[in-house]
């Protein structure tokens, strides 16, 4: 009898950035015995057992402990007793770690292409970069929150982050907008780096809804963006969306749910994101307040994935 499966909140694998103090937890204890049932289970916190409870309860099991702060990090272990009294092995480690939990966390301002006639049917997707400098230090942890106004791709150095397509999501903006965190420790090095972003319409300006009306919940585009970089000297690199970045449109003439893209490769940008780039003939990029308030950010839930087939009792 094993604890496998486990789980804070919907996240499968390790949940970066959880969006809550308290992360509920779940499980699966996979065995073969016929008739079998949870009668109790106990849940370990960087080693500290929260102590037996008597539950058959394996889904959202609350949270035991002391309540996480934004960026903390624990390792969660969890084993359970079976009504004949038999007691399973500790499940393997799961690290936690929670995302932005404060508006006060942000220090990322909104940055937007200069004003634009909202009447321009014409939606050209904006390119964004920001470079910065990172002195010759190890790079112990590095973590990248960001969401927009509109649907974005973030680059840095080079690579597009993450698997999402479509990020931030649709949500009703004005009350509920999800920031994605995302682990860059890899990504960043000594000397220059790069950070930037491709934002479009999305829901957030694009056609919605059965009169496919455009800007529903805004007539300008958006960038949010705040990296930190932790080292090893015990210091914080924090770069953020503000006036330092610069921004142009490209190949990507228009982007649109319903109606689809225009894409001109000979407006290729290439190399935009990446060091040693000439941005010389970029635009500057200007602050702006989205409906969506600082109080509206919330982590992204769980991505959805396919279950794999189990054979294990539930």
């Amino acid at each position: 009898m094993r604890v496998i499966d486990v789980r804070a909140e919907h996240h499968r694998g390790r949940p970066l950035g959880v969006g809550q103090a308290r992360p509920r937890l779940s499980w699966i204890t996979d065995t073969d015995a016929p008739g079998w049932w949870q009668a109790a289970y106990e849940i370990e916190i960087d080693g500290n057992s929260a102590g037996r409870v008597e539950s058959d309860r394996s889904v959202f099991a609350p949270w035991p402990g002391t309540p996480l702060a934004s960026r903390g990090r624990v390792v969660v272990r969890v084993r359970t007793w079976v009504t004949d009294g038999s007691e399973s092995d500790w499940s393997e480690p799961l690290e936690i770690e929670a995302g932005l939990l404060e508006a006060g966390e942000w220090v990322a301002e909104w940055i937007s292409p200069v004003t634009r006639d909202p009447l321009d049917v014409s939606s050209p997707a904006p390119f964004l970069r920001r470079s910065f400098q990172l002195a010759c230090a190890v790079v112990v942890r590095a973590r990248l929150y960001v969401t927009s106004a509109g649907i974005h791709h973030v680059h840095l150095n080079g690579v597009v982050i993450g698997d999402h397509l479509l990020a931030p999501g649709w949500s009703s903006y004005t009350h509920r907008l999800r920031y994605d965190t995302h682990d860059v420790t890899d990504l960043v090095r000594a000397g220059e780096n790069v950070l930037g972003a491709i934002v479009a319409d999305g829901w957030w300006r694009g056609h919605l809804g059965w009169d496919m009306l455009r800007n529903r919940y805004g007539d300008r585009l958006g960038l949010l963006a705040q990296l930190e970089v932790d080292l090893a000297d015990g210091t914080r690199v924090v770069v953020v969306s503000d006036d330092d970045w610069s921004t142009r449109t490209g190949p990507i003439l228009s982007s649109d749910l319903y109606n689809g893209e225009t894409y001109d490769a000979r407006a290729d940008l290439d190399a935009w994101d990446q060091a040693g780039y000439d941005d010389s003939g970029w635009c500057p990029v200007e602050r702006f307040a989205p409906a969506a308030r600082r109080s509206s950010l919330r982590s992204a839930p769980a991505p959805l994935a396919a279950e794999e087939p189990r054979t294990a009792s539930r």
